[in-house]
């Protein structure tokens, strides 16, 4: 884990996503889990973190709360499989309670 979150592209989708450009940090992201070995076991948490930007992308940018909770949903399925680094572990329950939310909203 410690080498993904090192990676100069992971840090700047941190980066860009922290500064509420999700698309570019879901490409960012996506351009780091694309270079991953097809059997890395951080893998699949690296393309958890892209879902969670293109929910936000999804939501704000395209005005689809259905297809935001969609994306948010998948990416929990894959991001409850790890232990959530310290420094992620913020971020990661922020989104987790805005897909809590929409989900409230919708139903």
């Amino acid at each position: 884990m410690e080498r993904v979150l090192k990676d100069r592209r992971f840090t700047e989708g941190l980066r860009l996503f922290d500064s509420g450009q999700f698309f570019d940090a879901h490409e960012e992201w996506e351009d780091l889990w694309r270079d991953m070995e097809k059997d890395d076991p951080y893998r699949d948490f690296v393309r958890g973190l892209i879902m969670v930007a293109a929910a936000y992308h999804k939501f704000f940018v395209h005005e689809n709360p259905r297809g935001a909770t969609g994306l948010f949903r998948k990416a929990f399925d894959r991001l409850d499989r790890y232990d959530i680094p310290e420094d992620l572990k913020g971020r990661v329950e922020r989104a987790r309670n805005f897909y809590r939310m929409l989900l409230e909203k919708l139903i």
